[in-house]
């Protein structure tokens, strides 16, 4: 069985090959070269790489809500340890694949604004139903 987020990966990866998401598709790959060489790129293109796609993105800001609600204190990226930005860099390998698959559900559907919002928050909840209840191929 496929976890969410390969399903996610497969959507996306399918989808960016016949429509438009190089945007989506750039920054994921931007996202693993940074991976690959986190060591020798400086730290604060990595933490402005990871600002841009979470500013971008509207899974990031519903689940980003979510965890402001549950703790108040959270650390900026500056403020972390090496490690625990490379695991925030990882974390943004997940949700750009999530982005990439609400962008091509968004687009093979036509979503309006509503339709979109409500999307983003099941996608937070790892819904399945997702994959039945639109357009994905």
């Amino acid at each position: 069985m496929m976890t969410f987020i390969e399903k996610c990966f497969e959507i996306f990866e399918r989808v960016a090959k016949s429509h438009d998401l190089s945007k989506d598709v750039e920054n994921y790959n931007k996202a693993l070269n940074y991976s690959d060489k986190f060591y020798s790129v400086p730290r604060y293109e990595i933490e402005n790489f990871i600002i841009y796609v979470r500013i971008d993105n509207p899974i990031v800001a519903v689940i980003e809500t979510a965890v402001k609600a549950l703790n108040s204190k959270i650390d900026v990226l500056w403020n972390l340890s090496l490690d625990d930005l490379y695991n925030e860099l990882q974390g943004e390998i997940s949700n750009l694949i999530m982005k990439g698959a609400y962008d091509s559900i968004k687009l093979l559907n036509g979503l309006d604004k509503e339709q979109s919002d409500s999307l983003a928050k099941r996608m937070v909840n790892g819904d399945f139903t997702i994959f039945n209840d639109y357009i994905t191929t």
